[in-house]
């Protein structure tokens, strides 16, 4: 993922911006001179987006039901009037702030597994033991084999063109790097976010191995 962002800075931004676009939409329709293509694409976003939004909104409400016992219909009525009324109260204000607040409580949450999961295996000593057991901690693993299922460079190639599609030409990306004023703001945002993200990307890490 880290890979990604200078490709999307240098190579996709200045492309949105030297075209004064609002949406990759209407770039396509500018490139391709198609509104079928337009038209195309952004219905394409609106359902890959809508089958996201079941598969976010249905996520905590099997844990709902796992801890609380509460029925799925109930908890996908609730999280979603929740989420509605909040929106449209607090206007983009209040998203930001519940983006925030599930932020801390993500980190939290996984500070605690790898505390627990540390006092449960009597220390990083024995974490390590059975990961390289299980071969976990094999990082670089150059073979070109294209039989294998994963190895450092498929997994470098592969999580790069996949991060390189979604910050790069994601109408919700897209549309945050144009709202800024100017492309060194937008550098500024992409750069402060690597170090960010790498730290989110090895506390997951670290939850997976404890």
């Amino acid at each position: 993922m880290v890979l990604a962002f200078p490709i999307v800075l240098y190579f996709f931004v200045p492309v949105y911006f030297n075209l004064g676009v609002t949406s990759v939409y209407q770039y396509l329709d500018m490139r391709f001179k198609s509104g079928f293509v337009r038209r195309l694409a952004s219905g394409t976003y609106i359902f890959r987006s809508s089958l996201n939004l079941g598969v976010s909104l249905f996520t905590p409400c099997v844990a709902l039901k796992t801890v609380l016992g509460l029925p799925y219909s109930l908890s996908i009525i609730g999280i979603a009037s929740i989420s509605i009324v909040l929106t449209i109260v607090g206007n983009l204000r209040s998203a930001i702030t519940a983006d925030v607040v599930q932020a801390v409580i993500m980190l939290g949450c996984s500070c605690v597994m790898i505390i627990h999961g540390l006092y449960e295996a009597e220390g990083p000593g024995n974490i390590l033991r059975v990961n390289t057991r299980r071969h976990r901690l094999d990082f670089f693993n150059w073979n070109l084999d294209p039989t294998e299922r994963l190895n450092t460079i498929s997994a470098l190639v592969g999580q790069m063109f996949m991060s390189v599609s979604i910050y790069g030409c994601q109408q919700n990306f897209v549309q945050r790097y144009c709202s800024m004023g100017s492309f060194k703001r937008v550098a500024q945002t992409l750069w402060a976010n690597v170090p960010v993200m790498a730290a989110l990307f090895s506390l997951n890490w670290l939850v997976g191995m404890v």
